[in-house]
């Protein structure tokens, strides 16, 4: 075995704290790493609780059209909205389509200290509605309607 002299001993003494200061360097990139990448995962969460939110209460409108319960429609797309802590920006309502609009804000943990702090994430999505008596079906054909 070989043994270390005085004279390398005493290298190895005064080089301890350019240690300390590379360790807080590579501590510090690391937490920015990690804030950033956590940043990035909130987006997708953000984003695919929209998307859920704007098919919930596409579905339950469309639902509501099919069953001609018109009075109840806004309400429970608020509420949907309400649960999903989206708002809803824009819902379109036709005879055989509905489509809605959906946002919901995100909050970061690093790039609300770099200055914005309004970042919102936008869905939409659109239903077509297809009836029983409509001609896609040819139900028209079997069914005599008599007034």
């Amino acid at each position: 075995m070989r043994y270390l002299s005085k004279k390398t001993l005493g290298l190895l003494v005064k080089s301890s704290g350019n240690i300390s200061i590379l360790a807080l360097a590579a501590v510090l990139i690391t937490g920015f790493t990690m804030a950033a990448l956590f940043d990035c995962c909130r987006i997708f969460a953000a984003r695919s609780q929209a998307k859920n939110a704007s098919d919930s209460i596409t579905l339950a409108i469309a639902q509501n059209l099919l069953f001609f319960d018109e009075e109840s429609m806004l309400e429970i797309a608020k509420d949907i909205a309400y649960r999903s802590n989206c708002n809803i920006t824009e819902v379109q309502v036709a005879y055989d389509e509905v489509i809605v609009k959906v946002e919901k804000s995100v909050h970061f943990i690093l790039i609300d200290k770099l200055g914005y702090w309004d970042c919102k994430v936008f869905s939409s999505s659109s239903s077509k509605v297809i009836f029983p008596w409509d001609q896609v079906w040819g139900m028209c054909d079997i069914y005599k309607f008599e007034y």
